[in-house]
C-alpha cells in the first residue's frame, strides 16, 4: 500500500504525462543523451497546450518549441477592438462592412468578431464542407511530408 503523506508525483498533473506507466522516466534515466537533443519533430494536431510544463526548456536549458501553427483555423474571437458606430466597419478579417441603418445601437460602439462556420451552417451542409476541407488539408499535408522525405533522401 502506498505512503498516503508522500505525493506520488506532482498534483494535479501527475496523469497527463505518464512518465512512469509508459517507463519513460527509467528509459531517459537509463539513456540520459537520448532525450531528444539535435532532433526537431512536427507535431501535427488540433492543439496543444503551449503552458505545459513538458514543453518548455529541453534538458539542455533551450526553448523546446520552435513555433507554433493552427492548422485547424480554430481560435479565440477576439473582441477588445470597439468601432466608432458608422454604417460601414472593417471586419475581423479585414472586410468592409456595411451596417443596417436600421439598427439602434444605445452604446454608439461595435465590436467584431468570428463564428465558427460549423456553427452558422445546417448539420448537412456543415458535413460537406467539413470533408472537403478535411481532403484539402490531407492532400497539402501529403504534399509536405513528400517534400520532407524528398529532401532528406537527396
Amino acid at each position: 500500500m502506498a505512503n498516503k503523506t508522500t505525493p506520488r508525483q506532482e498534483f494535479p498533473t501527475h496523469g497527463l504525462m505518464p512518465r512512469g506507466e509508459t517507463q519513460a522516466a527509467e528509459f531517459v534515466r537509463k539513456y540520459p543523451q537520448y532525450d531528444g537533443r539535435g532532433v526537431v519533430a512536427a507535431v501535427l494536431d488540433t492543439g496543444i497546450d503551449p503552458g505545459a510544463k513538458g514543453l518548455q526548456v529541453t534538458s539542455e536549458g533551450k526553448r523546446k518549441v520552435v513555433d507554433y501553427i493552427d492548422c485547424t483555423g480554430s481560435g479565440d474571437v477576439e473582441l477588445s477592438d470597439v468601432c466608432a458606430e458608422e454604417l460601414t466597419l472593417k471586419g475581423a478579417s479585414g472586410r468592409t462592412l456595411r451596417l443596417n441603418a436600421e439598427w439602434k445601437n444605445p452604446t454608439g460602439e461595435w465590436r467584431v468578431g468570428a463564428k465558427r462556420l460549423s456553427r452558422l451552417l445546417p448539420g448537412e451542409v456543415w458535413m460537406s464542407v467539413s470533408a472537403e476541407r478535411s481532403q484539402r488539408f490531407r492532400k497539402n499535408a501529403q504534399q509536405l511530408t513528400d517534400a520532407v522525405l524528398a529532401k532528406k533522401g537527396a
